[in-house]
């Protein structure tokens, strides 16, 4: 009987740790990439990705939910930024106001770098499949669209303050999470891009606003800054400024009119001196830039890319690519997406068709690590 006893004893003990084994890994799928916290600004913040194991130091996924202000004209019944970073030219900031009233007209106000509320965008009003009305705002980098004050990271925005307005009137609140900076393009090969901010009027007869990018590149011992603009009027005499080591503007070259209405200049190293007297664009990382007009008007501002030392190992890169990322837009066109999204409808972005917090959602829905996913072959560079 003692014995019989024994092996009931040791039968259930097996049972129970199976049991519990089970328990552990479901609790570990359903909690992967979801945890929660606050950032310190009393918003709440999910799945952050600010590097650390398997994701890659360059990649970022947070979303923050933000304070609604207006609770009787707009009345929004939440809103919520989107951050993702998923290599350092690869950004995106998209802003929702949901289940809102219809019919106003809603800006989005970012703090500077000098502490004063600027605007830098307008809100899309849309109605979802339930007849509910939303407001959305969102910028890609990959897509030509350039971050905030031109920056080259999300990172840089850091801590500051935004709003979305009616008017003069606040709406909704938050503040940027601290988010660390994507590590700098090192190796002898980097290939960088970073859209230009601009608010210049663009040529009468085109329907796109003004477009502006820097872009550099080291390959084979050889770097190149390049600068283009585009959807401007005819003739005008542009010309390109860096900051210097002082934070002085200094004119560095001009542009030149390639077709009707896109500028652009290039300086290479193997034929030229590189800006301000350089040796490497890396001493340029993170200089204001500026393109003029010969009135001294901004057309187009932002920071220069952070190309890292040629001396360090391109795998400890932040990017590292030569080709053109500036169609990927994971759906499988090449078309310009840059409206895409502005429906405030969740159900297409989240891959499960509902509208909670997908904060661990990749490009591809699946629950996996993508940091090695770079939608683009570069088995072809030369």
């Amino acid at each position: 009987m003692s014995k019989m006893k024994h092996w009931s004893l040791v039968t259930v003990a097996l049972a129970t740790c199976f049991a519990c084994g089970l328990a552990d890994i479901a609790f570990a799928k359903q909690g992967r990439g979801r945890g929660r916290g606050r950032n310190g600004n009393g918003q709440s913040s999910s799945g952050g990705r600010h590097g650390g194991s398997g994701g890659g130091a360059s990649r970022v996924n947070e979303r923050i939910s933000l304070a609604v202000v207006d609770t009787t004209q707009v009345a929004p019944r939440k809103a919520r930024l989107r951050i993702r970073r998923k290599k350092a030219s690869r950004s995106e900031l998209r802003l929702q106001v949901q289940d809102a009233s219809p019919g106003f007209d809603l800006d989005v106000w970012f703090e500077d770098g000098a502490g004063a509320m600027v605007r830098v965008g307008a809100l899309r009003e849309s109605d979802d499949n339930d007849g509910d009305t939303s407001y959305s705002w969102r910028v890609r980098t990959q897509k030509g669209q350039a971050l905030p004050f031109g920056v080259s990271d999300v990172a840089d925005l850091s801590g500051r303050d935004f709003e979305v307005r009616r008017a003069s009137d606040v709406v909704v609140q938050g503040t940027m999470p601290s988010l660390t900076a994507a590590p700098a393009s090192v190796g002898k090969r980097a290939d960088l891009r970073n859209p230009l901010s601009s608010s210049f009027p663009p040529a009468a007869n085109s329907n796109d606003a003004v477009k502006a990018e820097i872009r550099v590149r080291r390959k084979r011992g050889d770097e190149q800054l390049k600068v283009e603009v585009e959807h401007l009027e005819s003739g005008l005499a542009l010309s390109l400024w860096i900051a210097d080591t002082s934070g002085l503007m200094q004119r560095v070259a001009d542009l030149a009119e390639e077709s009707a209405g896109e500028y652009e200049v290039e300086i290479e190293s193997e034929h030229e001196a590189l800006p301000l007297g350089v040796d490497s664009l890396s001493e340029l990382a993170d200089r204001a830039i500026e393109v003029r007009t010969d009135t001294g008007e901004v057309v187009a501002d932002g920071f220069v890319p952070r190309l890292g030392d040629e001396s360090t190992s391109s795998a400890s890169s932040g990017e590292s690519d030569d080709d053109d990322d500036s169609a990927d837009d994971h759906d499988g066109d090449d078309d310009d997406d840059s409206a895409d999204d502005h429906d405030g409808d969740d159900s297409a972005d989240d891959h499960d068709g509902d509208d909670d917090d997908d904060s661990a959602d990749d490009d591809d829905a699946d629950d996996d690590d993508d940091s090695a996913d770079d939608d683009d072959d570069d088995s072809t560079d030369d």
